[in-house]
């Protein structure tokens, strides 16, 4: 194998750390002369596979390879936005007609779970669930909104399924929250890097159209490089899940979880 091969192969493997010549050399047990190495560490810099830094420590350059063999992070969630319909009847009739005030049963469930107007017939709750931040709001009509807030701590799958079963119960007495009724319209999908390095730039975005983007950045509070991918969409909850279950290799067909993975965590 020549010896840039030979070098370049072993740099690679390694791509977390940095060499000097006279460190290989030790390594590749005197079997290339010391200056071969230094020669060859120089030409693979000029082609670009290297990158030098102070001291004289060379290290491999990361390449989509390299990253794919070094790490596979999750998919990670966050930025989300979920709407659906109330089936329950929200409002007082009048003769068939629907007036501009709530009914007494919703507004004994809004005031028992702490619920709170807001402008345009609005109701609103904050509610904190594995540290991350939830906001509800019911609309008059019968619209029903959740943000999901976890920027600083992203959703795995198991962790947006957790989630999920949660609403589910919480918003049992205005709609029957399940994946076939609830649409995701928002949501930013990341994969947190720790071995990656940005070279020479702190942040790169790509707009492709108003509400759809990309970026990627390194997240100095998790030490890592975040690659994300953000877009306004329109799907049914239950799409969504099996396509991120896909991504994660996460059993799924149907609901939530699969039954016989719900066995398996019971």
């Amino acid at each position: 194998m020549p010896v840039e091969r030979q070098l370049l192969t072993y740099l690679q493997k390694n791509s977390k750390y940095s060499f000097q010549p006279k460190i290989l050399y030790d390594i590749f047990k005197e079997k290339i002369q010391l200056n071969t190495i230094r020669q060859a560490l120089r030409r693979l810099e000029k082609r670009g596979k290297l990158i030098r830094e102070s001291y004289g420590f060379y290290r491999a350059k990361m390449t989509v390879d390299i990253l794919h063999f070094l790490e596979t992070p999750p998919t990670l969630l966050h930025g989300i936005k979920l709407e659906c319909q109330s089936i329950q009847e929200l409002q007082n009739t009048i003769e068939g007609i629907a007036s501009q005030n709530y009914n007494d049963t919703v507004l004994k469930w809004f005031d028992a779970l702490g619920f709170t107007p807001s402008t345009n017939y609005r109701w609103g709750k904050e509610l904190w669930f594995d540290s991350r931040r939830i906001k509800i709001t019911v609309h008059l009509k019968g619209l029903v909104e959740i943000f999901i807030n976890s920027a600083k701590n992203p959703l795995s799958y198991p962790d947006f399924c957790k989630m999920l079963d949660y609403l589910s119960g919480y918003l049992e007495p205005v709609t029957p929250f399940n994946s076939r009724n609830v649409r995701l319209v928002q949501v930013g999908v990341a994969k947190d890097y720790y071995d990656l390095r940005m070279e020479g730039v702190s942040c790169i975005s790509l707009h492709k159209f108003v509400n759809d983007w990309s970026k990627i950045y390194y997240k100095e509070d998790i030490s890592a490089t975040r690659i994300e991918r953000h877009l306004t969409c329109s799907i049914q909850l239950d799409e969504a899940l099996n396509t991120l279950a896909v991504l994660n290799g996460s059993p799924r067909i149907n609901g939530f979880v699969r039954e016989d993975e719900r066995r398996d965590v019971a």
